[in-house]
């Protein structure tokens, strides 16, 4: 009786294949049916469900000895492909340059037949199944290892100085060349099956599904239709798992399987990515790998190739903060220069996986979107990318044959965002179903990928390779990250502008000495919203800028020099104070160099969050005429003030209140930068907000406003608001005193701040003396009578020693309601004249708008008014029925003034603030009038 040896793991086709390969004896006489023979003996014979004749596939299996393993022992799974197949890959161009059986390598050779065996016996539909946690999961493998090795892919690089050019790792082997192999993990087989594209929902039905755009072909639905890299697996009968022997299975591909290499490796080699491989070769790093080493000198002696002892093999390694499961090695344990800039994963890592699975190296693979030369050369000649190379090529003309030059004087730091950003960590998320979720690196937004930005080959189909660790989708644009066409480009781009951009990126979290907390990165990288953004240069932030705490500083005060130096130890920047004299404008001795690190930490952060918000203005996304400041004058901040620009032959010019009223610097606009989200103006100073509150503007005129200000006053007066009745203690509940709904200034800030502003911007339609008289002749209880009863009772008061709970005489008592009444009516005219937003009289002022007052009727509600205009004017249409025009070139008439209220941490030499609100002033020679209110007669 004869006995047969096979894998009893066949037997278990329902299960997991990758169960223990054990040989057992089986009687010839209960052999199975099904059961044929070995591996070799059925591509030697043929059988059923194969086609053609495998004599040049089994030459390579005699050639490399592989016969016995696939005769008898263990249980393997091939993918051969037929003689007609090899005599294609001979006849047309392939990957070795090679066009007959003879003229194959040992190490060729090896690759062939090794790229194409697995050491488990798996079933087509078997492929993807994993196991976890002890059990059985479909659908989660996409690769498996083969019985390659990375000694098989040993080559000899002669001029790595030209292989890797503009990266300093390799001159050391300038005069001797170097044997490197692409990773010292073994290559991978990476399959496409029905199981896995439904688990990780790869669509392939309908047109532009994404199997037939990655492999060119339709799916055949109702078939365990499979794809090892871009060749087909094939079987007589579309349904079968693959033909079955007694030591494993033979899945018949279409194509010879050739180890098209991992994504380093297909980009290097890929003529028309030739460009954007180049970039990557700035993070190829040799290293020393002493087992491959050790292997491929067997290697070697085994087949009598020459290999010196003192010879070594190098791994090529990309720097990357995924590498061989972990971050790159540091500079300072390997032989490497001294690098900052990591790629998100390492593309020549052959056993990639990404960080998200957790199972291993077979679950998923990685995708880079590499754009063409052609594509490159439209970037960088005739797109954003002009801006980087002009940044680092001062005065040299861009053209089509220097740009790659002048690409080699860029910082890998400056590239490095836009490369890592064409790599992603997984393919089933980037797959071209799913293209409009994949998002920007850094700001989370999607990157607006579309099909039609893939190159198309001659024969129609998307060229799009898979390779061993990930998928190439070939495109013809560069797809930069949003940081780059974004209002936050030129930041990135230029040297002169690194202060700016590093208050631009000093996000939460970053462990700055100095930390902004205004996550402006993400902010402005949004390419939803439209924005305007001042960037100063360096030399403007060294010029000098007023510390508006400063002005309330007892020995004077202070101006403020900031230089960027780069250096972590000093937190990348540097503040200095100056003495300033604010009636010559100039800037004295020097004081001292601000401690950031310690005491004036909080000064820092203020002060720079606040230049940071004061340059950034936010557009409205719909209005593109809005985009280039072009059409008025005055644009709101993102904290809410106001920057004023300015219009004339020699250029223009941007100012803050400060600039407006006190004659400091105004920065001029040097360059004007489009991007997609916005404009970028690159300007020689730093916008400077105003100094002055809005009390003391009122304060500062009383020829226009002592009327008004004397109303507004009178609540602040504690014996004439409780002798009307109306208390400064605070309810015990709410710790709200009554006072508060009247009381207009409280102490604080520069003399006083306005109470019921908070934290925003805001704006005053300040009667002036004229319009406080109207609104008295109209019926506005006049401030003379009510301070004429408060004498009257102030003098009984002290004449009789009154206190609270003393009666108040009849008389005295009516004078107290009817002062009860005149005070809410002034409350009332007051409120009603401040509004809750900022607005200007300039030259556009789009429909009518209607805006909140701070007066409220009876039920609560916020009281009206609506404004147009246009022309430098404003329209101010009242509750009352009537309009009041402001006039911007009348210079007799106060409009457009812009204030500012702070919040210090003392009111004594102050060190910080806290926070602020903006307002701004426009005379009006006529009152506003609004229905009545606690007035019977109101102001009509």
């Amino acid at each position: 009786m004869k006995r047969f040896i096979f894998c009893l793991s066949l037997v278990c086709v329902g299960l997991f294949t990758a169960c223990i390969d054990k040989n057992e004896e089986v009687d010839e006489d209960v052999m199975p049916s099904w059961l044929g023979g070995s591996i070799y003996q059925g591509l030697r014979d043929g059988c059923e469900g194969l086609t053609g004749t495998f004599d040049t596939y089994l030459r390579l299996v005699d050639d490399l000895n592989y016969g016995e393993t696939l005769n008898r022992t263990g249980s393997s799974t091939v993918f051969p492909a037929n003689d007609e197949a090899f005599e294609r890959f001979f006849r047309e161009d392939n990957i070795f340059g090679v066009h007959s059986y003879d003229e194959l390598t040992i190490t060729q050779k090896r690759q062939l037949l090794y790229s194409s065996v697995l050491t488990n016996a798996m079933l087509i539909d078997m492929l993807s199944n994993a196991e976890v946690n002890g059990a059985l999961a479909r659908g989660q493998v996409i690769k498996h290892g083969t019985q390659l090795s990375a000694s098989d892919l040993v080559t000899f690089v002669t001029d790595p100085v030209a292989t890797f050019p503009n990266n300093p790792d390799w001159t050391r082997f300038q005069d001797k060349g170097v044997y490197v192999v692409r990773d010292a993990t073994n290559p991978l087989l990476v399959h496409l099956t029905r199981d896995y594209m439904l688990s990780n929902t790869i669509t392939t039905l309908g047109q532009n599904s994404d199997f037939e755009i990655i492999t060119g072909e339709q799916y055949r639905e109702g078939s365990q239709d499979a794809y090892v890299f871009d060749t087909r697996v094939i079987t007589a009968d579309p349904r079968a798992n693959g033909v079955i022997c007694q030591n494993g299975y033979i899945h018949q591909v279409e194509n010879v399987i050739v180890p098209p290499g991992n994504m380093a490796e297909v980009l290097k080699r890929t003529d028309d990515l030739s460009q954007f491989s180049h970039l990557l070769d700035r993070y190829a790093i040799p290293l020393y790998n002493e087992a491959v080493t050790t292997e491929y000198r067997r290697a070697c002696e085994a087949a009598g190739i020459p290999f010196s002892e003192t010879d070594s093999v190098f791994e090529i390694r990309y720097a990357a903060y995924n590498s061989h499961g972990s971050q790159f090695p540091s500079a300072s344990t390997v032989n490497v220069s001294s690098r900052s800039d990591y790629l998100e994963y390492d593309p020549g890592w052959n056993a990639y996986r990404p960080n998200v699975t957790n199972l291993g190296e077979y679950a998923d693979i990685g995708a880079v979107f590499a754009p063409t030369n052609e594509a490159m050369r439209q970037y960088f000649v005739n797109g954003v990318g002009t801006t980087i190379l002009e940044s680092y090529n001062e005065g040299v003309t861009i053209t089509d044959d220097n740009y790659m030059e002048l690409l080699d004087n860029v910082p890998t730091s400056l590239l490095n965002p836009l490369i890592s950003n064409l790599f992603k960590p997984r393919f089933t998320s980037t797959v071209p179903s799913k293209f409009g979720t994949i998002t920007d690196a850094t700001t989370r937004d999607p990157i607006g990928l579309a099909i039609s930005d893939l190159e198309i080959k001659g024969d129609g189909k998307y060229d799009i390779t898979i390779t061993n660790n990930g998928v190439i989708y070939k495109l013809n644009r560069v797809v930069a990250p949003n940081s780059y066409d974004a209002v936050t480009g030129p930041g990135i781009f230029r040297s002169d502008l690194s202060f700016i951009n590093w208050m631009i990126q000093n996000r939460t979290g970053t462990g700055e000495m100095v930390e902004l907390k205004q996550d402006f990165w993400g902010y402005l990288t949004a390419m939803s919203a439209k924005f305007a953004v001042f960037m100063p240069t360096n030399t403007a932030f060294d010029k000098f800028y007023i510390d508006p705490v400063s002005v309330k500083h007892s020995d004077g005060m202070k101006a403020i020099k900031m230089r960027y130096t780069g250096r972590r130890a000093t937190g990348f920047i540097e503040l200095s104070e100056w003495k300033y004299d604010p009636v010559t404008n100039t800037v004295g001795d020097s004081l001292r160099v601000l401690s950031l690190g310690s005491s004036d930490a909080n000064r820092a952060k203020a002060l720079l969050s606040d230049i940071l918000q004061y340059h950034t203005v936010v557009l409205d996304s719909e209005d593109n005429s809005e985009v280039d400041l072009s059409r008025n004058n005055y644009y709101k901040t993102k904290h809410g003030g106001a920057v004023y620009i300015e219009r004339n032959e020699a250029g223009a010019k941007v100012m803050g209140g400060a600039q407006i009223d006190n004659g400091y610097r105004p920065a001029t606009i040097e360059q004007v930068v489009n991007a997609k989200n916005g404009n970028t103006y690159i300007i020689d100073g730093i916008i400077q907000g105003p100094v002055q509150s809005l009390y003391n503007v009122l304060q500062q005129n009383p020829d226009k406003f002592s009327e008004f200000l004397r109303i507004c006053e009178v609540f602040s007066s504690q014996e004439l608001m409780e002798w009307a009745g109306i208390s400064f203690t605070p309810d015990p509940n709410t710790k709200i005193r009554p006072s508060d709904a009247y009381q207009v200034f409280t102490s604080g800030g520069y003399d006083y701040n306005v109470n019921f502003f908070n934290t925003y911007n805001y704006t005053l339609l300040a009667p002036n003396n004229d319009a406080v008289a109207a609104a008295y002749a109209k019926g506005l209880p006049n401030m003379d009578e009510l301070m004429e009863k408060f004498a009257i009772y102030a003098e009984w008061a002290e004449a009789n020693n009154a206190t609270a709970e003393t009666p108040l005489p009849d008389h005295l008592a009516e004078d107290s309601i009817m002062a009860y009444d005149m005070l809410s009516a002034l409350r009332d005219f007051v409120r009603y004249h401040f509004v809750q937003s900022s607005f200007f009289a300039d030259n556009v002022i789009d429909g009518s708008t209607e805006y909140t007052t701070f007066l409220t009727d009876a039920t609560g509600i916020n009281q009206k008014i609506r404004i147009g205009g246009g022309n430098k004017k404003l329209e101010i249409y009242d509750l009352g029925g009537n309009t009041v025009t402001i006039d911007a070139t009348d210079a007799a008439q106060m409009s457009n003034k812009m204030t500012r209220d702070f919040v210090f941490d003392a009111d004594v030499d102050p060190s910080s603030f806290s926070t602020s609100s903006f307002a701004v002033i426009h005379e009006l020679s006529v009152p506003l009038a609004y229905p009545s209110g606690n007035y019977a007669n109101g102001l009509k």
